[in-house]
């Protein structure tokens, strides 16, 4: 009995490790959105920003090019392949709950403003990665100023 009780914590423990470290990777693909946002100042390449894509069960770092950032639309484009960073995928038993459809976290220089898809972002969003049966998850926000809270 006590064997099956140690199996039974030892895979909850294994569980919350896999999520606190597909969480740790999100973060660090938005703070390093963020990141090269800032650096977009200092390049010749038309790009207006970064941004973090959440779709199914991957999430995608983009830049988004254009002459005129004033017009952009400052979402991931599938159809445009020099969006393209990095993809990440999420382990085939996790899952993203992203709030209010939430799909792109973009970041403009020079402050970074923020935008959550495509509109200047207010209040805060949330982002929840869970296990596929929802029994244990994690969650992180992220505010108008692109601070991340857990």
């Amino acid at each position: 009995m006590l064997t099956s009780i140690l199996l039974l914590y030892n895979r909850s423990g294994e569980q919350q490790i896999v999520l606190f470290k597909e969480k740790a990777s999100v973060v660090g693909l938005i703070l390093k959105a963020k990141s090269l946002s800032l650096n977009t100042l200092i390049t010749d390449e038309p790009i207006c920003g970064y941004g973090v894509h959440f779709e199914n069960n991957s999430y995608i770092l983009f830049k988004e090019r254009s002459t005129d950032c004033a017009v952009s639309d400052r979402v991931y484009t599938i159809a445009d392949p020099q969006e393209l960073v990095e993809e990440h995928k999420l382990p085939s038993s996790l899952n993203f709950s992203l709030a209010s459809g939430l799909q792109n976290i973009f970041f403009m220089p020079p402050d970074p403003f923020v935008f959550f898809d495509g509109i200047f972002a207010s209040g805060e969003k949330s982002i929840s990665i869970s296990n596929v049966d929802g029994s244990t998850s994690v969650d992180l926000k992220i505010n108008s100023s692109g601070q991340i809270s857990q």
